[in-house]
């Protein structure tokens, strides 16, 4: 009986150990994950132009301390509408140099690789919303630059979708709808000089299953006429307006 009871334990405490180096290969995995994704097709253009000053840069002691109106959503709903659900968290925040819609950076704490914040077929869509303001130096066409990073599954029957939609001045200037497409999308737009009121809504969705829509990413740039690439519209952002 003795020996039964010793071979339990010792089998209990070797199942133990392997959960542990399961969840330490789960994280590890994960962050390599994170590390790709921010990185695939979007280095390059997350960093600001290298040849001197520009209209973003001129203003970025102001741009770093900037922080935008935003609200988050996860929703149950496919069919989603801002209009019709109170988001979940709701406040000012810095906007990065890519906006990612992982509940992480909205103040949720992560609680490991089977969080239901990252289950489909519970949340398929993830949503958010920033309110702001630009500071634009030089009335004149700039290059709009939007990049979509949806999460892809091999076979592409799980691809999540991405929409966005821009508005500048109070104008609409992008609305991009759903698209599981990875293309970088370019539109020259006109923008007077001075504080410009930016707002920018992102909604990514996937069918119930496959990748989480929380693992989207959304680069958006505004290249000036004189500069060399574009910089990511935070570069732009001055402090916003209060709620």
């Amino acid at each position: 009986m003795l020996r039964i009871v010793l071979l339990l334990l010792f089998s209990t405490s070797v199942m133990a150990q392997d959960d542990q180096r399961l969840w330490e290969t789960i994280e590890q995995l994960k962050q390599r994950i994170e590390r790709l994704e921010t990185n695939a097709g979007l280095a390059d253009k997350s960093r600001p132009s290298e040849a001197g000053p520009t209209a973003a840069t001129a203003g970025s002691e102001m741009a770093a301390s900037a922080t935008t109106f935003s609200r988050y959503w996860l929703s149950q709903n496919s069919d989603f509408e801002a209009s019709a659900e109170a988001p979940l968290r709701e406040g000012r925040m810095a906007l990065g140099p890519v906006i990612k819609l992982n509940p992480e950076d909205y103040g949720y704490r992560y609680s490991g690789f089977f969080d239901e914040r990252s289950d489909p077929s519970r949340y398929p869509v993830a949503a958010v919303s920033f309110e702001g303001e630009l500071m634009i130096a030089q009335s004149g066409p700039y290059q709009l630059v939007v990049k979509p990073t949806p999460p892809r599954e091999v076979g592409g029957a799980g691809n999540v979708e991405i929409a966005v939609e821009i508005s500048i001045g109070g104008e609409n200037v992008l609305t991009l709808p759903f698209t599981d497409s990875l293309a970088t999308q370019q539109k020259e737009i006109e923008i007077m000089a001075g504080r410009r009121p930016l707002k920018l809504n992102i909604v990514a969705r996937s069918p119930g299953f496959g990748p989480s829509p929380t693992r989207s990413l959304v680069y958006i740039g505004l290249q000036a006429e004189n500069d060399i690439a574009a910089s990511p519209i935070k570069s732009y952002l001055v402090s916003g307006r209060k709620k």
